[in-house]
């Protein structure tokens, strides 16, 4: 185990290769001007061949994998929100996958028909996310009262008997200044 020290260098290594990384296409794709071929097309003639087509190859596979991760998160979420929890083997799991099957094939569509298809539907998934975000913000940081998160700290199976939290109730108070830890009837603490 390397501990949140370890785990914090190793975050901060990776962002350090991602930002080179970046820069460095960065620095290639807007040192000339564009013209058919984009990023890759710069990339290409400034690397050669063999890098710009490894990069461009890399980078495709790249996003081909992030589609379905995508997919999938976007599944997990719409089926947590709004319909009973799966396992696999279960109807609403063989509905999951018709689900993620179908918004692989609407972004299928969408790249089909061209880049002003990508851009309109761009747009609108940004204003759904905007939308999203200032409702989870606000649903969470404009409500006055308590929200009671677990009733009975000593009853979670992972919280030993003798750590004398039985009574004890986790909640969320979003305004206020101070939270004191408060004990339910009948337990302890």
């Amino acid at each position: 185990m390397m501990g949140w020290t370890g785990a914090l260098a190793l975050f901060c290594f990776c962002e350090l290769i991602a930002y080179l990384t970046i820069t460095s296409f960065s620095a290639l794709v807007t040192n000339g001007r564009m013209r058919g071929g984009g990023a890759y097309f710069m990339i290409s003639r400034s690397l050669g061949p063999a890098f710009g087509g490894s990069s461009g190859l890399l980078f495709w596979i790249t996003y081909c994998l992030n589609v379905t991760f995508n997919t999938r998160s976007f599944t997990d979420v719409v089926f947590q929100t709004f319909f009973e929890p799966a396992w696999p083997g279960s109807a609403t799991f063989t509905n999951e996958l018709a689900f993620s099957s179908a918004t692989l094939f609407f972004l299928f569509l969408v790249a089909f028909k061209g880049a002003a298809a990508f851009a309109r539907v761009n747009s609108r998934i940004f204003l759904g996310l905007v939308v999203a975000l200032a409702a989870a913000i606000g649903s969470v940081w404009l409500q006055r009262t308590a929200k009671t998160i677990v009733p009975d700290l000593g009853a979670l199976p992972y919280i030993p008997a003798d750590a004398g939290m039985g009574g004890l109730a986790a909640e969320y108070r979003p305004w206020a200044w101070d939270a004191p830890c408060t004990a339910r009837a009948g337990g302890g603490a």
